[in-house]
């Protein structure tokens, strides 16, 4: 599975309805969703070093070798030019999975299972701060676009991920108002 377009799916599935009224779609939304999420915990830390970061890798010479918002070859790279190589974490999925988990424990809240959705705002909170922490760039102003196999952050700016992971998870007051360079 690409693994932007599963934490995407992900995290549109958490805040979708289906229409149906001959079952609960909460518990249709949860059995889905806890589906999903068991998948990015246990597929998702791709060189699993356990940083808890989504990322990809190719794994064969025909795949991707990036599978990202741009998967052309050379779409991630770092400042002068070097291809990232490695398990890649993109910042757009680690928001989308952000988002996800705030969504599926607001859902469980919903069924009545409230110990459930503590563990997923603890878990979405974890990664929001592991993210700030890696992924923020005091030098561009604002979020790099991935880091690379070895947590090199690829500060190559690119607009389209970090607008998204300012709808996912707003940067402080500080770093919002740091305009990006």
């Amino acid at each position: 599975m690409h693994t932007r377009a599963a934490a995407y799916r992900l995290q549109a599935r958490t805040q979708a309805r289906p229409i149906t009224s001959l079952v609960d779609p909460h518990h249709l939304l949860a059995i889905e969703i806890e589906a999903a999420l068991g998948w990015l915990d246990a597929y998702g830390d791709v060189d699993g070093d356990g940083d808890g970061f989504i990322e990809y890798e190719r794994h064969t010479t025909t795949g991707l070798v990036n599978q990202g918002w741009k998967d052309s070859d050379d779409s991630i790279s770092h400042a002068d030019g070097r291809l990232a190589e490695g398990a890649i974490a993109l910042v757009e999925v680690q928001a989308y999975v952000y988002l996800a988990r705030l969504s599926a424990a607001r859902i469980a809240i919903e069924l009545g299972h409230e110990v459930q959705a503590q563990v997923l705002r603890d878990q979405a909170e974890d990664l929001r701060r592991r993210f700030e922490e890696r992924f923020w760039c005091d030098e561009l102003g604002t979020y790099v676009l991935a880091l690379d196999g070895e947590k090199r952050p690829c500060r190559c700016a690119r607009p389209t991920p970090y607008m998204r992971c300012s709808q996912a998870s707003p940067p402080p007051s500080v770093r919002a108002a740091s305009p990006i360079r």
